[in-house]
């Protein structure tokens, strides 16, 4: 999975530090927020989208709109922030495995609320910082 996603991150991460400017020391701190944030949007992506059929589809309608926002958190323009979400959009779509109905409605919960939580992290994490 990570593979799957370091394909999607790669060129949001670029596009989202090319646009900050600071120290070599903050810089490398703020690339692992940076990375942790895009890797916790994409993973709450793909968690809700592998379960809508369970939690249904406006969990993944959600976890796409924070994760356009997680981004624009960064100082990410706004028409950005949408296209690097689309983006991951068509790889998790692309290498989509749904949740069947034998799956425990509990488990989808469980997984979503970490995914959440996880990105709720990542995000404090960068609005908490001093860079923007």
């Amino acid at each position: 999975m990570a593979s799957k996603i370091n394909h999607v991150i790669k060129p949001a991460l670029a596009c989202l530090l090319s646009a900050v400017t600071c120290g070599h020391v903050q810089a490398q701190g703020h690339d692992m927020a940076l990375r942790g944030l895009l890797r916790a949007a994409y993973q709450n992506m793909a968690t809700t989208h592998e379960c809508r059929d369970i939690i249904g589809p406006s969990g993944y309608v959600l976890a796409r709109a924070k994760a356009a926002n997680a981004f624009r958190l960064t100082g990410m323009p706004t028409d950005v922030a949408f296209r690097a979400v689309e983006k991951m959009v068509r790889k998790i779509e692309k290498n989509a495995t749904k949740k069947t109905a034998s799956s425990s409605l509990s488990e989808c919960i469980a997984m979503t609320r970490q995914s959440e939580g996880n990105l709720r992290l990542w995000q404090s994490k960068i609005d908490g910082s001093t860079w923007r």
